[in-house]
């Protein structure tokens, strides 16, 4: 225990012992779903030079748990949660909002339980969220209203290539939810 002290309290350098992993890894062969690959490029050509756009972050990348040793249950809640993106600007990479995907499937119940324990954490520290939902992913143009009317950026309302060459997006069965912002 000393040494391991000594290590941080830079007094002395030692060599902690390396542990063998015993599972294999490969790469995924993708990192993004399709829909969430043409979400990225949407925001990213919508919101342009303006914003940063950082897809998959965790949520504790862009929230800190004020008091986390009194709230150690609500810290570990959202230790490993993460947010589709998270848009910051791109001077300071302050982040300015999370950008949910609004996915539907069959295990409906347990989703919600977490969006809902999301939700709490985001609007407590004050950082909006937007919700695209998975089958109905606007276009530019009402993408950057919607970005603009929640963080104001002053968006002006040009359109760009996003608006007539995007992607097609594969939709998700059971989708009855076509609000981009829940209320």
């Amino acid at each position: 225990m000393s040494a391991f002290l000594k290590r941080f309290r830079g007094k002395e350098e030692i060599a902690l012992p390396m542990e063998e992993l015993c599972a294999r890894f490969e790469i995924r062969e993708k990192f993004m779903s399709e829909v969430e690959l043409s979400c990225y490029r949407l925001l990213s050509e919508t919101l342009g030079d303006r914003a940063i756009v950082c897809p998959k972050p965790r949520v504790l990348e862009s929230l800190r748990v004020l008091n986390a040793h009194r709230y150690l249950d609500d810290a570990m809640r959202i230790e490993r949660k993460h947010v589709d993106f998270l848009v910051c600007n791109s001077n300071s990479s302050h982040p300015l909002c999370a950008v949910q995907i609004d996915w539907w499937n069959e295990d409906e119940q347990q989703y919600r339980a977490r969006e809902r324990l999301l939700e709490q954490a985001f609007s407590r520290a004050n950082l909006p969220v937007a919700y695209i939902p998975s089958n109905q992913i606007p276009g530019a143009v009402e993408l950057r209203k919607r970005i603009d009317d929640l963080i104001g950026l002053n968006f002006e309302p040009t359109p760009t290539k996003a608006d007539s060459a995007r992607d097609p997006v594969p939709s998700l069965p059971n989708s009855e939810n076509s609000d981009f912002q829940r209320h």
